[in-house]
């Protein structure tokens, strides 16, 4: 059983669901949004602990005392948290089990997102995949073509569809 279920909510983040992973994606981005804006940036622009600057101030591979940190880098990390504790109240056990060893909400996002979107290169083999399977001289038939485009017509015009389906209008 799952923990919620979809809802609006400004408390409770988006439910991620193995079939609505696009529409999640949108929703979870303006969720994170919505609490500081600086959350969703934990996310697109990653955070990792701040280092010990050597004498020149460069950062070293030493991390810093969490008593030494300034303002900006407490706040950078309880963005991080943020973002990562909304991200992990998102879904299932079983999607939580691809991420949990996660430390940065960036790093988070980027697992989910190949594993349900695929990498650019699997994006890009699918649509080659798609475009030459059209290219292969197949005639398309007409109420193929009706009933594809009837699937993809905003939800405004579902009773319509729902019409024009029961009354056999232009799909045989």
């Amino acid at each position: 059983m799952e923990p919620h279920q979809e809802g609006a909510s400004i408390r409770r983040p988006p439910f991620l669901t193995d079939e609505n992973y696009s529409h999640w994606k949108v929703r979870i981005q303006y969720f994170l949004k919505s609490k500081v804006k600086k959350v969703w940036n934990a996310v697109e622009f990653s955070w990792s602990p701040p280092k010990v600057l050597d004498r020149e101030g460069r950062p070293t591979n030493v991390i810093k005392p969490k008593l030494e940190w300034d303002r900006r880098e407490n706040e950078a990390s309880e963005n991080n948290a943020r973002a990562m504790y909304s991200i992990f109240n998102a879904f299932s056990t079983d999607e939580f089990r691809r991420i949990a060893t996660c430390t940065s909400a960036k790093e988070a996002w980027d697992i989910l997102q190949v594993t349900h979107e695929g990498t650019n290169v699997m994006k890009v083999s699918k649509h080659q995949m798609l475009t030459s399977s059209f290219n292969l001289g197949e005639p398309i038939s007409k109420s193929k073509v009706v009933r594809k485009i009837l699937r993809y017509l905003p939800k405004r015009f579902r009773a319509k569809v729902t019409t024009l389906k029961s009354l056999r209008m232009w799909i045989p």
